[in-house]
């Protein structure tokens, strides 16, 4: 989608960013906001919510993504930790953090550049623009005229609880993937806005959504990329689902995880045995986008396999943390990745205990997690449990994939 001397940039990017993973997240800061570099090609923009000697959470667009140390190739701070607690009580936010926290920061204050306020809550969020409901009205506040915002400290009064802010919904939450008006020194827009809540109304015009945070967003037809509505099957549901037989073609695997063990879901899937094209002797394909990978798989009569169904086929019944035991074994899986990329089924000791090979090393692979959003799993230096955010589900010379089918 780039012109061709943009993806020859990419591709050595990418190779670059194989060879050098950060050695410490030491000087990584809890509430600043990052730009973080990932060993998938991917770039996640957001706050740092927590972090310890490995790992870290980091919140992009309202949504919270964790992942490894050792996912991390660079990093560049975009926004420093705001200061809590000033001599005066005030804490001020950054308009970034407005906006990837899609405006659940509680009440606040506006200065704007001709000395006017406005005290209210954060009614919509975007790029461009804030919207604050003041006493009932909407205000509109563009980016650019705002010289200050501080979040207005609510004091504890005595008696009945009273709640403060918008009523937040619950979960399933629905996905809605909205064109980045930012673009690259190319001019191609940057990764899709994520947003994730309720779509509480869709039609020719757009969508209206409520997001985890009780904000109400509104995008028009011409920003949205694509629509992601997600339910959570009951108990019985997933039961008649897991009773009906399942026949899986010849090139695909049976895995089969029983109800009734804690700690687990339960499924039955086929899953290809090796990554695309499934052919043992031939290296995987990859440079694929999540939707052309999708796409692939739909025209073979399957899909692009979820998160808990790729984990499990590669930990097995037992839960192991690589494809063949607990403990990491060097030479077992190719951990050179694309600098070495080697055909499909070249280990032979690189399988799961269901016979799935190759999910561990050589190439990460599309997956979908449970609220419909593209994510990577496998890689050189993951395990079988590490996600890995695919936010921009656009296509890298490091990503592949493999296929799954279920009743």
């Amino acid at each position: 989608m780039l012109k061709k001397l943009t993806s020859i940039y990419t591709i050595l990017f990418a190779l670059a960013s194989t060879m050098y993973a950060i050695e410490s997240l030491d000087d990584i800061r809890v509430g600043g906001i990052y730009r973080m570099d990932l060993a998938s090609g991917e770039v996640l923009e957001g706050i740092v919510d927590e972090k310890d000697d490995t790992s870290l959470i980091i919140e992009s667009m309202g949504t919270p993504y964790k992942f490894n140390a050792s996912l991390i190739y660079g990093y560049t701070l975009i926004v420093s930790p705001q200061k809590k607690g000033t001599p005066g009580g005030t804490e001020f936010v950054s308009f970034k953090e407005l906006l990837h926290r899609s405006g659940a920061v509680g009440r606040i204050k506006i200065l704007i550049t001709n000395g006017n306020i406005y005290k209210g809550i954060v009614s919509a969020v975007d790029t461009e623009m804030v919207e604050i409901d003041v006493g009932g009205s909407i205000i509109p506040i563009s980016k650019d005229l705002i010289t200050q915002i501080s979040k207005i400290k609510i004091e504890p009064k005595r008696g009945p609880k009273i709640r403060v802010g918008p009523i937040k919904p619950k979960g399933p939450f629905d996905t809605v993937y909205v064109l980045n008006p930012e673009v690259d020194v190319y001019g191609k827009h940057l990764s899709p806005i994520v947003i994730m809540g309720k779509i509480e109304s869709q039609d020719p015009d757009g969508i209206v959504i409520l997001t985890p945070a009780g904000v109400k967003r509104e995008f028009k037809t011409d920003r949205i990329l694509r629509v992601k509505r997600n339910t959570a099957p009951t108990y019985e549901q997933k039961i008649k689902t897991y009773a009906k037989p399942l026949f899986c073609p010849g090139n695909m695997v049976l895995v089969d995880l029983p109800p009734g063990k804690d700690g687990r879901p339960f499924f039955k899937v086929c899953i290809d045995r090796y990554e695309y094209p499934n052919q043992r002797g031939n290296r995987p394909e990859t440079n694929f986008s999540y939707d052309k990978a999708q796409e692939l798989c739909n025209k073979q009569g399957k899909r692009l396999c979820a998160v808990e169904e790729w984990q499990w086929s590669c930990s097995g019944l037992e839960g192991y943390t690589y494809p063949y035991g607990y403990r990491l074994e060097k030479t077992y899986c190719n951990r050179e990745g694309i600098q070495r990329m080697e055909p499909s089924g070249a280990r032979l000791k690189c399988v799961g205990k269901f016979g799935v090979y190759d999910m561990v090393g050589n190439i990460f692979e599309w997956v979908t997690d449970s609220k419909g959003k593209p994510m990577l799993m496998g890689g050189p230096y993951s395990k079988c449990q590490t996600v890995s955010p695919g936010l921009s589900g656009a296509a890298k010379p490091q990503i592949g994939f493999r296929c799954c089918k279920s009743n």
